[in-house]
């Protein structure tokens, strides 16, 4: 995981895995957008509490593509802001590809 340390936050810089970053927003930890699959998430989401020394307060989505939402289920139990917008995509979309459980059990090649 590569990831670049710019002021008092952390830019994801991993090739072809999605979007991510972590920002400090004094004292409470977001990351914007949760990258292309759980597994990706949770090792960043840990990746982000270490380097921080602190959990994770929240997530911050900026839009539905794939690659900025598919670990979202590993931020199931905290804040995760959103458009109006999205918040709608994604619900319409949910019993098809975000039911957590299912993208829980996808294995995949690469990542």
């Amino acid at each position: 995981m590569q990831y670049e340390k710019i002021n008092s936050n952390l830019i994801w810089t991993s090739k072809g895995y999605g979007n991510t970053t972590a920002i400090n927003l004094g004292g409470k930890i977001y990351i914007i957008d949760s990258t292309l699959n759980w597994k990706l998430a949770q090792e960043w989401k840990e990746n982000v509490e270490e380097y921080f020394s602190e959990p994770v307060s929240g997530l911050i989505l900026t839009h539905h593509h794939a690659d900025h939402t598919f670990g979202n289920q590993v931020f199931s139990n905290l804040p995760i802001i959103s458009s109006t917008e999205i918040w709608k995509i994604m619900n319409h979309h949910k019993k098809h590809i975000w039911i957590p459980e299912e993208i829980m059990d996808w294995e995949d090649d690469g990542y």
